[in-house]
């Protein structure tokens, strides 16, 4: 016979994609508004972050995976703890408690005159 798979970009069966993508997105938006980049950096940059929130949706992971600018890191990784407490993570989405996530940013920073 033939076979469908499940599966999603998060890993985690029988979720929907479409309620993680917003909720990604929430977390995303309400970091960016935190972040205050270093001075010296500028130009599109991107970081990914690996994180895990509690049911609460308070930080208890927070690592760099992998940046454009390592120079970036220390304050990508401030500006989640600074975000932290995010939105409380939906019942839909409840298999994503503790569980280690990546998020991506790609950010355009201005050089300031």
């Amino acid at each position: 016979g033939v076979g469908t798979g499940g599966g999603s970009a998060t890993g985690l069966r029988g979720l929907s994609n479409a309620d993680f993508d917003q909720y990604l997105n929430q977390l995303k938006k309400r970091v960016e508004s935190v972040w205050k980049y270093p001075d010296n950096v500028n130009g599109v940059q991107r970081v990914a972050i690996r994180f895990a929130l509690d049911r609460a949706g308070k930080l208890t992971l927070a690592e760099v995976l992998e940046s454009s600018d390592a120079r970036l890191n220390t304050s990508a990784l401030e500006a989640m703890k600074r975000a932290s407490p995010f939105p409380v993570i939906p019942e839909s989405l409840k298999d994503l408690v503790n569980e280690p996530l990546i998020i991506r940013f790609e950010v355009a920073i201005r050089v300031r005159s």
